[in-house]
């Protein structure tokens, strides 16, 4: 079997730690001549990982985040499937960091179950067999495409950030070509480490659906729509005092704490129990807010300041 040779792309913000990558990396049980590294430091990611593809030698591209440790396999398994499979686009779930806190632990089970993410949870957590997917199974920190593919797509749509994998990736699907998910394709990265900044991160991944929907209609998903219907529920029990509204509301609480419990059962952890309800309500309503957001804000023109896009590629080596 051919060793396709790789390049690795990390965009890296600027300050940002990538010492752990680096280290996973090297470790990678892979040929060293036939891998590549490419750094860019700059304040765009999805322009970041751009240039570095039309800087690569490689005949894959891998997309790892500065903080994604990847499993010592991952290229040998990439080369191996992509091959056998006559695939070009393949990616894996992006699981906790063994030295993650409680909360963040909380956080990873919370995203990688049906309760919390629905058919995306597999992002989060190993699911199922090796199969045929799309956007909604893969993510950016964990994503390997044939570089030739992406140059002929253009790559990352530059207006998207996030989301610019999930629409490169729904473009891909519109060609016919396959997209593969493997469960044993990882990387292993720590969540949002405390409420403030996991509402962010939900809030920012429905804006960027949001926005994607504005410029494709026809990316829209059945997710942000409940969350927003979810939201406008939530709202008309403040505003209507009809006793029978409430139904609905007690029938989710039931349903989201048995689901707690259920996971504090397999986890094993209190904690799980005490916060898994609360990071279940935060998906549900904020990924919706996020989203509207992202539309309003696509739709209606406003003046925004513009940003100058910056980078530098710090070095291309070989590992």
């Amino acid at each position: 079997m051919k060793k396709q040779k790789f390049t690795i792309i990390i965009p890296v913000a600027k300050d940002a730690d990538y010492s752990k990558t680096l280290k996973a990396i090297k470790k990678l049980s892979y040929n060293p001549s036939k891998v590549e590294l490419i750094l860019v430091f700059g304040n765009h990611p999805a322009r970041q990982r751009n240039l570095a593809a039309l800087k690569a030698k490689g005949d894959i591209l891998y997309f790892l985040d500065n903080d994604s440790v990847p499993g010592k396999n991952n290229l040998a398994l990439i080369n191996q499937f992509m091959q056998e499979n006559r695939t070009e686009v393949m990616g894996g779930p992006s699981l906790a960091g063994e030295k993650d806190s409680s909360f963040q632990k909380t956080a990873s089970l919370a995203l990688g179950s049906f309760i919390g993410s629905a058919f995306s949870r597999s992002r989060y957590t190993r699911t199922g067999e090796p199969r045929q997917s799309d956007e909604s199974e893969l993510i950016l920190c964990n994503m390997a495409v044939n570089k030739k593919l992406f140059l002929k797509m253009k790559g990352f749509n530059p207006k998207l950030y996030p989301n610019e994998e999930n629409e490169f990736l729904n473009r891909i699907k519109k060609t016919g070509k396959p997209i593969f998910y493997h469960p044993e394709l990882v990387v292993y990265r720590g969540h949002r480490k405390n409420l403030s900044a996991f509402i962010r991160q939900i809030f920012t991944y429905g804006r960027g659906r949001g926005e994607e929907v504005s410029i494709h209609p026809s990316d829209i998903t059945l997710f942000p729509l409940i969350s927003l219907g979810f939201n406008l529920y939530i709202i008309s029990l403040l505003f209507i005092s009809f006793r029978p509204l409430f139904i609905p509301g007690l029938i989710y609480s039931f349903i989201i704490i048995m689901a707690s419990l259920l996971k504090t059962y397999t986890s094993g952890r209190m904690t799980t129990l005490l916060l898994l309800p609360l990071l279940y309500f935060v998906i549900h309503t904020f990924y919706g807010t996020g989203f509207l957001f992202g539309l309003i804000r696509s739709i209606i023109p406003v003046k925004r300041k513009k940003i100058k896009f910056q980078y530098k590629i710090k070095w291309v080596q070989k590992i």
